[in-house]
């Protein structure tokens, strides 16, 4: 990959609630990877290099199937991006807290 290229990537979190310790961690790990990047590869020559986060395109959605039910639930299982759009430090926040 050629410095400068872009990378699209999606991550789909099944079955976290926020607030607790797994939605923590996963709110951390996404903290670190969007405020530091992630290195993959075992070296400069080898592997993608340093990835880093363009917070301007990142989107995330969040979809709670917990008041979601029927059609609107069926769309959003068929389409996360029917969930509630958020940016990614306001998911990391939510991830955490429970509170966007």
């Amino acid at each position: 990959m050629e410095p400068g290229a872009v990378f699209r990537a999606y991550l789909i979190a099944d079955n976290v609630e926020p607030g607790t310790p797994e939605a923590k961690l996963l709110a951390s790990t996404l903290e670190f990877i969007r405020r530091l990047g992630l290195q993959v590869g075992g070296s400069k020559s080898r592997g993608l290099g340093l990835l880093r986060v363009d917070e301007g395109a990142s989107r995330a959605w969040f979809c709670d199937f917990t008041e979601a039910h029927g059609s609107p639930a069926l769309e959003m299982l068929l389409d996360p991006r029917k969930g509630h759009k958020m940016r990614l430090e306001e998911l990391v926040e939510f991830l955490r807290t429970g509170r966007s």
